[in-house]
C-alpha cells in the first residue's frame, strides 16, 4: 500500500500508476462510455458477439420459479449443491445463469485469485448473451431488417422484461469484478458494464412506474427495485469529489430512494429478497465502522437488527447472517458476542475456506480489541499462511500482534516479509493498506529490533486500533488500559519524542478522552495536532486531518455548530496526501451532511 520513500501517502498516488495508463487512453476510455448514450434500445439489448460464443438455448423442465431453491441452499450453506443446482438451467432459463455467475463473483471477491474472476467473468458474460435470447427486438437479425422488426415487437411481454432484468444484473456484476483484472482496460470495461447496466436497469423501471406498464412477477419487479437501490445507495454515499466525476459520467444517487427500493425489494419476498436484505445489513452493519459518524449510529443498530432477525429466522444456520450478527454485536460494543458468533460462523460450513478466513480476520481484530495479543497472532498467523488477499498486510499484522506481546525478534522477522508480500493492486495501483504497512515497516525500521525498542513501536497496536475505528467499540476498562499505554510511552524520553509520534499519542489519547466523557480534554490534545504540530509532520501526516474529523464530530451540538463546521470544512479541504484519505472523506460527508441538518433546524 505504500512507497517504502515515506510522503506521498495518497492512496491513489501516481507513483504506483501502471505504464499502460496515458491521458490518450484515459480519453478513448471516456468517449466509449459516452458513445453508449446514442445506442439505439435495439443495440443496447443486443446480444454481445464480440468473443464469437454460439449460445444455443437448450431444452429443460426447469422453470424460472424453480430457481428460489438455488437460493434457499446458498443461504442455508449448501454452496456447492446451490451451484450444481444452478449450473442445471444455465443454457436455458437466464436467472439460472445468473445464479451460476453470481456464485463464481462472490467466491472470486473472497479469493481474489486472478483464475476465480476470470471464471466469474466468463459465466456472467454467457449469462448476458443467454438472457439477450430473450429480451424481444430479435437481437440476433442484423441491419435494418433488425431495427424495422424490433420497431414492430415495441411492446415487451413479461419474458422479455424479465430477461432485460438479467442481462443488466449481469452486466453490473461483472463490471465490478473488471477492476480486479490491475488494468486499465479493466476500469474502462468496469466502467462501460456500470454505466450499460444503469441504462438497462432505468429502462425497465419504466415497467414499474406506469410509463410502460406491463405484467410483472413480485421477482423481477424486486430485480428492477434491487438494481435502482443498489445504484442510488452506492452512489449517494459517495464523498464529494468523487461523486463529481461520476456525475460526469451521468449517474445521481438518492441514499433515501436507495434504500427505499432496496426495502421494497426485500418486503417484497422475491427471488432477490436475501441479497436486498445483505446489501442493507451492509449500509447498517457493516460501513458504519468506518464510513458513519457516532451520531449515526443508533439508527443503523436498530435497522439492521431488524432486518437480522428476519433472515435469522429464515435462514437459522446460515453463516452470512451469523457473521453480520458479529459484526452487528461489536458495532453495539459486544466484542465478547461477536467472537461468539464469529466463532459459529466459522463452524457452520466447511465448503468454502474463504468464509472461514474472513472470520478469522474479524475474530482478529476482536482480540485485538480484547487487547489478546497472543490470540490475534494465531489468526493473523492463520491468515498469512492460507490467504493470498494481502499477505503483506497480515504479515504486518502478525508483526504488530507479537510486538504488543513483547516478541521483538518474531516481530521483527514477519515486518521483514512485507515489502516483498506487496503486490494487491486494483487498476495498476497499490491498495491502501499495503501503502499503510510498507511505508510504517520502512520509516521506523521495524524490520529489526532495535527499530522495535522505540516508544513508537510500543503504541503500533493501539494505532492500528483507532485507525480501524476500534476505539468506540472498547468498553471503559479497556479503554483506560489503552491511555495507561500511551502515557508510559510518552513519558519515555519525551524531550526526544519526534512531531510525528507526539501527534500519533495525542490523536489516540484525544480519542480515548472523548468518548471516556473528557470533552475538554480531548479538545486540548486535538488542537495541539491542528495548531501546532501540523506543518512539521513528515511521515504520519494523517494524524492532523484525523485530528480535524474528531474535534469536529465532538463539537457536532446547536451551540458550537459553527465551530464544527469550520474545522470539518479544515479536514476536506486537507491538501497534503496521508494514508486512508478515502475512508475519511466518507466520514467528513457524513458529518457535513449533519450540519446541514443542524443548520437547516
Amino acid at each position: 500500500d505504500m512507497a517504502a520513500r515515506g510522503p506521498p501517502q495518497h492512496d491513489s498516488s501516481d507513483e504506483y500508476a501502471s505504464a499502460d495508463e496515458g491521458d490518450d487512453e484515459e480519453f478513448r476510455a471516456a468517449q466509449a462510455l459516452a458513445k453508449q448514450d446514442n445506442a439505439g434500445d435495439d443495440e443496447f439489448w443486443e446480444d454481445p458477439e464480440e468473443d464469437g460464443e454460439q449460445i444455443v438455448v437448450v431444452p429443460t423442465t426447469l422453470t424460472p420459479e424453480d430457481a428460489v431453491t438455488g437460493v434457499d441452499l446458498f443461504f442455508n450453506n449448501r454452496f456447492e449443491e446451490a451451484e450444481r443446482f444452478f449450473e442445471q438451467g444455465k443454457d436455458s432459463i437466464p436467472v439460472f445463469a445468473l445464479g451460476y455467475g453470481t456464485i463464481s463473483f462472490i467466491k472470486a471477491l473472497m479469493t481474489f485469485e486472478g483464475q476465480d474472476v476470470k471464471t466469474a467473468i466468463s459465466r456472467l458474460h454467457h449469462c448476458e448473451k443467454l438472457a439477450s435470447k430473450f429480451v424481444g427486438g430479435d437481437g440476433m437479425v442484423k441491419g435494418i431488417g433488425k431495427k424495422l422488426l424490433f420497431m414492430r415487437s415495441k411492446q415487451v411481454t413479461p419474458e422479455q422484461l424479465s430477461a432485460r432484468i438479467v442481462v443488466s444484473e449481469a452486466r453490473l456484476t461483472s463490471a465490478l469484478l473488471h477492476p480486479m483484472e490491475e488494468t486499465l482496460s479493466g476500469l474502462v470495461k468496469a466502467g462501460m458494464g456500470v454505466r450499460r447496466a444503469w441504462k438497462g436497469f432505468s429502462q425497465c423501471s419504466e415497467h414499474i412506474t406506469g410509463k410502460k406498464p406491463v405484467g410483472i412477477s413480485e421477482s423481477d419487479r424486486g430485480g428492477i427495485q434491487f438494481g435502482l437501490g443498489s445504484f442510488n445507495l452506492v452512489i449517494a454515499l459517495l464523498p464529494p469529489r468523487v461523486l463529481k466525476m461520476v456525475e460526469m459520467l451521468g449517474f445521481a444517487g438518492d441514499k433515501d430512494v436507495g434504500l427505499d427500493q432496496l426495502a421494497q425489494c426485500y418486503n417484497g419476498g422475491g427471488l432477490r429478497w436475501p441479497i436486498a436484505a445483505l446489501l442493507m445489513l451492509g449500509y447498517h452493519a457493516l460501513l458504519p465502522s468506518f464510513f458513519s459518524i457516532p451520531q449515526e449510529l443508533d439508527n443503523h443498530i436498530r435497522e439492521a437488527t431488524s432486518i437480522l432477525n428476519r433472515c435469522q429466522a429464515k435462514y437459522p444456520d446460515g453463516c452470512l447472517f451469523m457473521f453480520i450478527a458479529g459484526r452487528l454485536e461489536r458495532l453495539k460494543g459486544d466484542v465478547t458476542a461477536a467472537i461468539r458468533w464469529f466463532q459459529r460462523s466459522a463452524a457452520a460450513q466447511r465448503e468454502w475456506v474463504q468464509l472461514q478466513h474472513i472470520c478469522s480476520y474479524e475474530l482478529g481484530w476482536c482480540h485485538m480489541y480484547c487487547l489478546d495479543w497472543q490470540a490475534a497472532c494465531a489468526e493473523w498467523t492463520r491468515l498469512l499462511k492460507e490467504n493470498q488477499w494481502s499477505k503483506a498486510f497480515f504479515a504486518y499484522m502478525l508483526g504488530v500482534s507479537n510486538v504488543m506481546c513483547g516478541r521483538l525478534p518474531e516481530a521483527a522477522a514477519a515486518f521483514k516479509e512485507v515489502a516483498g508480500h506487496v503486490k494487491r493492486k486494483i487498476g495498476g495501483k497499490v491498495v491502501s493498506v499495503e501503502q499503510y504497512v510498507i511505508r510504517k515497516v520502512a520509516d521506523n525500521h521495524w524490520d529489526t529490533v532495535e527499530g522495535l525498542s522505540t516508544p513508537e513501536a510500543a503504541l503500533c497496536g493501539h494505532e492500528l486500533i483507532y485507525l480501524w475505528n476500534g476505539f468506540s467499540v472498547i468498553r471503559e476498562p479497556t479503554l483506560l488500559r489503552i491511555l495507561d499505554d500511551i502515557d508510559k510511552a510518552a513519558s519515555i524520553n519525551p524531550g526526544a519524542m519526534s512531531a510525528d509520534t507526539e501527534a500519533l499519542c495525542r490523536l489516540m489519547r484525544g480519542t480515548l478522552y472523548k468518548y471516556l466523557g473528557r470533552q475538554g480534554e480531548a479538545e486540548q490534545q486535538f488542537r495541539r495536532i491542528i495548531e501546532e504540530l501540523d506543518p512539521v509532520l513528515q511521515h504520519d501526516v494523517f494524524a492532523a486531518p484525523h485530528a480535524m474529523y474528531e474535534l469536529g464530530v465532538m463539537l457536532l451540538t446547536p451551540d458550537r455548530i459553527a465551530e464544527a463546521a469550520t474545522v470539518l470544512k479544515q479536514a476536506t479541504k486537507y491538501s497534503r496526501d496521508y494514508n486512508f484519505e478515502m475512508r475519511l472523506r466518507f466520514r467528513l460527508h457524513s458529518a457535513t451532511r449533519l450540519v446541514h441538518q443542524i443548520q437547516a433546524k
